[in-house]
């Protein structure tokens, strides 16, 4: 519109050369564009500005919530791993109290190995016992079937295989 507004005020009120009208309309163009091209620039620079101290100011409320929430993990450990240090010098407490313990129990072990010591000695000895008992009762048994029932040797094999039984 200025440059519309120039143009007809130089060839209508003030006759002048063409050439002049053309370098002049230029000269006022050519300022006009570099005077919007700066005004653009300005604007441009100074929105990219606010927009960035706006980012920065939310970026610096995250840090703050995020400082908070590391300041409060921080205090939560410290509590844990004071619950933990308490706890460690218990059990170090009571690991020193066993100590004895564990001394009086290795006494009962070996006394207990003594005992299946024997026990083993006493089940080989039962097992080979059986072993010539399970035969007594086998022959007894074979004997009872050639012998004739009712008769006297019948009744002495009979209280063979009773006793037999119940040494069993």
């Amino acid at each position: 519109l200025l440059l519309v507004g120039n143009l007809l005020f130089m060839l209508h009120v003030i006759p002048a050369p063409a050439e002049i009208v053309v370098n002049s309309t230029f000269y006022l163009f050519s300022a006009n564009l570099l005077g919007m091209l700066i005004a653009r620039y300005l604007e441009i620079s100074a929105r990219r500005d606010f927009y960035l101290e706006y980012r920065l100011s939310q970026e610096m409320q995250k840090v703050e919530q995020l400082n908070q929430q590391l300041e409060q993990r921080v205090i939560a450990r410290t509590d844990e791993l004071q619950q933990s240090n308490t706890q460690l010098s218990e059990k170090i407490a009571a690991l020193k109290s066993s100590e004895f313990e564990k001394n009086k129990l290795e006494l009962q072990l070996r006394q207990a190995y003594k005992m299946e010591a024997i026990g083993t000695l006493a089940g080989g000895i039962a097992h080979d016992f059986n072993n010539i008992l399970a035969s007594v009762l086998g022959y007894t048994e074979l004997a009872l079937d050639d012998v004739e029932r009712g008769s006297r040797l019948s009744d002495h094999l009979q209280e063979v295989y009773i006793a037999g039984k119940r040494a069993r």
